[in-house]
């Protein structure tokens, strides 16, 4: 095929390809997509504000997990994921407690039956493949607290028996820790968990943002606590590990993220900040050490300034500083690099005002990061200042492109004005994101907080869990001025919601577990997995931690294939050392797939073995730089050879030793398709191609 050719064929098949997009993507919304089943799902008494969702008695489906969000009096509460006795139900899963036989809150001190626990994560400490429990505590006003009012909690792991029963180890390393040396042992002021194998050594390790040490207003007092990063040894205990370049963080955080920002397989630490600074992004250095590449990225929570407010007594107008909690890594454009959504409290709507946005990630050489605010568009009536708590990505409809659901609350100006409320906004064929609330039916859920998705009843879409605040008015008689009358009774608490999704039939989906090769972390956490379906390619990375106060998805990922009837490949990249790969070639759709633990695929009880014969490339279409993952045959002694679409030579590389991945430099190359040929001394070949798009 000539250059010519190629050309004229690609840009009728990219014309055929963004008709059927068009067609799958603009789908109209309506109030039969998503439906509230908090009731009949057993969930009327989850009154809380943090929301976990993880398989902690390995069936696969999610249980719940939650908290008060009471300070200093908060305990978990677990309820199961179990069948529906009532077969004649449409809610097929319900959730029952489980709390008091699953020891979440045993003490140490035995004389006590609970403990206090604001913040937690679950992640497999031991590698024994169930998912075991991390706690801590978040001190919103340290001082004074930690002397007399210290009941002598600590952040505590505890580990499963795998059938979600849990036991606290006594020497994990946790409750002796040093962070300050004014402060009694153990004593972490806790804002978010994240988990990540930072040395690839195989084991998970833990990373704590951290609030104030102590906060005096009256005295002008307020510093940081330095982060803490804990070093898994494998066994359900830490090590913590003080120069790793992270030390130097003393302002307040208010949440962490991990995620491979740059690509290279390796997981990098994003900070969110609480209104004193503009937060950081830390790179992994490959040595057990991390880099502050902040300023290089244009990484910020502060970019811009949040809303205007007038004082009075100075009579002038002054601009809120934009406190951020959470920045929720996701390849929202298909791009094949990590984008952000920044979650931030005071943003506004005025001229040179911030607000939860998007962050775009520009890939390569720096892969920086551009603030793009008028993407998230939001209906009126909306209130000047938004009090932004929680947000997330979730496909809604399983289109293939990620929506965005924000939570707000708290602020009782804007609420008076019925505007603080959960946010659903789709992504539209522009790549912005249009407030489908209203369509719905769901713009009268007020005082959102935490929304978390999570595949609740494994039928293949995402279903929405998120946390609210209720105000339950009632009256009482009393007396006033001598006259009788009613006088209102506030009850305000937090409640967990449940909407499930009804639009698995709507489109076409695949979900997918995979399960840590030998040498990798108990979770694969880090892992990175690629969808290509339908003429483009999905990733997602197995992450946990999700900003403030951690939050917890599970390991599970789901994928919106929208009206594609087949995926032409998954591909799973480990994060361990070499930054292996495994290629799944035409698995079937529309239901659940394992990848094992020798990196096969395991679906309805048939095992589907596949070989890599082939390199696999990527990015690809490239620009700068090509990636290239070798078959075992050709990791030694043998040679990659470039060819241009007309024949030609234009690059040869040398492979002298035996990695599995190649990096190399194509940036003097010019637009255009090319061809890999791959030889190794013993004669075999291989070939690829791949496409050069600036």
């Amino acid at each position: 095929m000539n250059s010519k050719n190629f050309t004229k064929y690609s840009s009728f098949s990219i014309f055929a390809l963004l008709l059927i997009l068009f067609a799958t993507h603009s789908n109209a919304q309506d109030k039969t997509w998503l439906t509230n089943i908090t009731k009949e799902s057993g969930l009327d008494s989850a009154r809380g504000s943090r929301i976990w969702l993880a398989d902690i008695n390995g069936d696969n489906y999610p249980e719940l997990l939650w908290g008060e969000g009471a300070i200093f009096k908060n305990h978990l509460h677990v309820f199961l994921n179990v069948e529906n006795p009532d077969k004649t139900s449409p809610v097929k899963r319900i959730f029952v407690d489980f709390t008091n036989e699953s020891g979440v809150n045993a003490n140490r001190d035995s004389t006590k039956s609970s403990r206090i626990i604001d913040i937690a994560g679950l992640a497999d400490f031991d590698n024994d493949s169930d998912l075991d429990l991390v706690s801590s505590i978040y001190y919103h006003r340290l001082t004074g607290y930690r002397d007399a009012n210290d009941p002598g909690d600590r952040s505590e792991i505890m580990l499963n028996d795998g059938k979600g029963h849990f036991k606290l180890v006594l020497n994990s390393g946790l409750n002796d820790l040093v962070v300050v040396d004014t402060l009694p042992k153990g004593l972490i002021n806790t804002s978010g968990i994240s988990f990540l194998d930072y040395d690839f050594d195989g084991f998970t390790d833990i990373y704590f943002s951290t609030w104030f040490t102590d906060y005096s207003p009256q005295i002008g007092i307020s510093s940081g606590m330095v982060n803490v990063l804990l070093k898994g040894k494998g066994d359900g205990t830490f090590q913590y590990i003080k120069n790793n370049g992270l030390q130097n963080i003393s302002d307040p955080d208010y949440g962490t993220n991990v995620t491979d920002w740059n690509n290279d397989g390796w997981p990098d630490i994003i900070t969110s900040p609480y209104c004193r600074s503009g937060g950081n992004l830390y790179k992994n250095m490959k040595t057990g050490v991390f880099s502050d590449r902040t300023g290089l990225t244009d990484y910020s929570a502060q970019a811009l300034g949040g809303d205007f407010y007038y004082d009075a007594t100075a009579k002038q107008w002054f601009q809120q500083a934009l406190c951020q909690w959470s920045a929720q890594p996701a390849d929202f454009d298909n791009d094949g690099d990590m984008d952000l959504l920044q979650v931030e409290v005071h943003g506004g709507l005025d001229p040179g005002a911030g607000r939860t946005h998007i962050a775009i990630n520009t890939g390569p050489p720096d892969y920086k990061y551009v603030w793009e605010i008028e993407r998230l568009r939001r209906d009126e009536p909306v209130e000047s200042h938004l009090g932004d708590q929680g947000g997330t990505w979730m496909d809604i409809d399983g289109d293939g492109y990620l929506d965005v659901i924000i939570g707000q609350m708290a602020y009782p100006d804007a609420n008076t004005k019925g505007q603080e409320r959960v946010y659903f906004l789709r992504q539209n064929d522009s790549g912005y994101f249009d407030d489908i609330s209203k369509a719905l039916g769901f713009f009268n859920l007020k005082e959102g907080h935490t929304p978390m998705p999570c595949d609740y009843d494994l039928d293949g879409d995402v279903d929405l869990f998120v946390s609210r605040q209720v105000r339950d008015t009632s009256y009482r008689d009393t007396v006033i001025n001598g006259n009788q009358t009613k006088v209102p009774v506030y009850k305000i608490y937090m409640q967990i919601v449940l909407l499930r999704n009804e639009n698995v039939q709507k489109n076409n989906w695949t979900a997918v577990r995979v399960a840590a090769l030998k040498g990798c972390n108990g979770n694969a956490l880090g892992a990175r997995i690629s969808v290509y379906a339908g003429g483009m390619c999905q990733i997602r990375e197995i992450q946990n931690g999700w900003g403030h106060f951690g939050g917890q998805q599970p390991y599970s990922q789901n994928f919106g294939l929208g009206k594609a009837e087949s995926i032409d490949s998954i591909v799973i990249r480990y994060p361990m050392q070499g930054v292996p790969k495994k290629i799944i070639k035409n698995p079937p759709i529309n239901q659940y797939l394992q990848i094992g633990i020798d990196g096969t695929l395991y679906a309805e009880d048939n095992v589907f073995q596949y070989e890599i014969t082939r390199p696999d490339i990527f990015p690809n279409p490239a620009q700068d730089n090509l990636y290239i993952s070798l078959p075992t045959e050709f990791r030694q002694n043998s040679t990659i050879e470039m060819f241009d679409a007309m024949g030609r030579n234009v690059l040869n590389y040398s492979i002298t030793n035996t990695n599995i991945q190649h990096e190399i430099d194509i940036s003097s190359l010019p637009s255009g398709l090319y061809f890999i040929v791959i030889k190794n001394s013993n004669g075999n070949v291989s070939n690829s191609s791949f496409v050069i798009a600036r």
